[in-house]
């Protein structure tokens, strides 16, 4: 499943699905393999840059799931987009927060996480 973004002059495709969790866990210090990782944790430690992989991460795996071309490199065409369309990050960690299970009103506290980048 993918949410498509639009914004001015285009559309962008994003999925925030147990493929992307999985790569952006492995490439920032969670444990491979276990059942319980606590992407929040993973995120909170990762900081700023892991923060923006994870959502370039979703861009890329949307645009996959769309069957759509997807040529934008991490560095710099992603970090320049932002600067150009600084809106998109709130769109973005808002997708994330919305793909969160919610288990006993977990997703507010993962809300107000998200919203601090």
């Amino acid at each position: 499943m993918y949410k498509e973004l639009k914004i001015p002059g285009r559309t962008l495709y994003i999925s925030f699905n147990l493929r992307v969790i999985l790569q952006f866990t492995k490439e920032y210090g969670g444990s491979e393999g276990s059942a319980n990782i606590d992407i929040q944790d993973v995120i909170s430690k990762c900081g700023l840059e892991g923060q923006m992989k994870l959502f370039w991460m979703a861009l890329k795996e949307g645009h996959r799931k769309a069957k759509k071309d997807f040529d934008m490199e991490f560095d710099p065409d992603f970090f320049d987009f932002i600067d150009d369309n600084p809106d998109v990050i709130e769109e973005i960690a808002k997708s994330f927060t919305e793909s969160m299970p919610q288990v006993n009103g977990e997703q507010k506290k993962r809300q107000r996480a998200v919203k601090k980048i």
